[in-house]
């Protein structure tokens, strides 16, 4: 029984613990480790549906992290955390939350003093 349970540890232990690292991408790994990462985790716990899993919800931060790498680059983490708040309170499902972000962090850029 012992040894079932060693095995069993082992087996375990030889698991990824960083569902996020899905690639080697170098801003990637910048987002994941910065409040990126807890900031579009943020947007996601509010409007995630119920059936979402833990590991629905890793692969989709994986992915919005993915897709939003670049802008997270070219506009830094602080402008990037306020898009995310921006998202957090107009977002009503997850598939608006990277757009979002997008289209603020754009509209942020074009018209730094805002529109009117």
């Amino acid at each position: 029984m012992d040894e079932q349970k060693k095995k069993r540890r082992v087996d375990q232990s030889a698991e990824p613990k960083q569902p996020l690292a899905l690639s080697t991408n170098g801003s990637r790994r910048i987002a994941e480790t910065s409040g990126v990462a807890v900031s579009l985790a943020r947007c996601l716990t509010l409007v995630a549906p119920v059936g979402m899993c833990e590991d629905d919800r890793a692969e989709w931060l994986g992915i919005a992290i993915d897709a939003l790498a670049g802008e997270i680059e070219l506009v830094g983490e602080a402008k990037f955390v306020l898009a995310c708040r921006h998202a957090m309170m107009t977002c009503q499902h997850h598939s608006e939350i990277v757009p979002t972000i997008y289209g603020e962090l754009h509209l942020k850029e074009e018209y730094p003093n805002g529109i009117f």
